[in-house]
């Protein structure tokens, strides 16, 4: 997929410019699609839980993560 970025720059005295740029975005748009995936999966494990999951941050503190 690509993605296509224009600015035109009107000007009074000179030439008008016109910058392009065209950018490859299939990767990208895979990497969404996959982070998307992942998280509705987190999701529906955490929705099918009966409490609320233990977290621990990177000090090993405990907390409970609950909506």
């Amino acid at each position: 997929m690509l993605a296509i970025h224009v600015l035109i720059r009107p000007s009074r005295v000179g030439p008008t410019w016109v910058t392009a740029m065209i950018e490859d975005v299939t990767e990208a748009r895979r990497a969404e699609a996959a982070i998307g995936e992942r998280n509705a999966f987190i999701e529906r494990i955490i929705a099918s839980a009966g409490e609320g999951p233990i977290v621990y941050d990177r000090y090993l503190r405990c907390g409970l993560a609950i909506r």
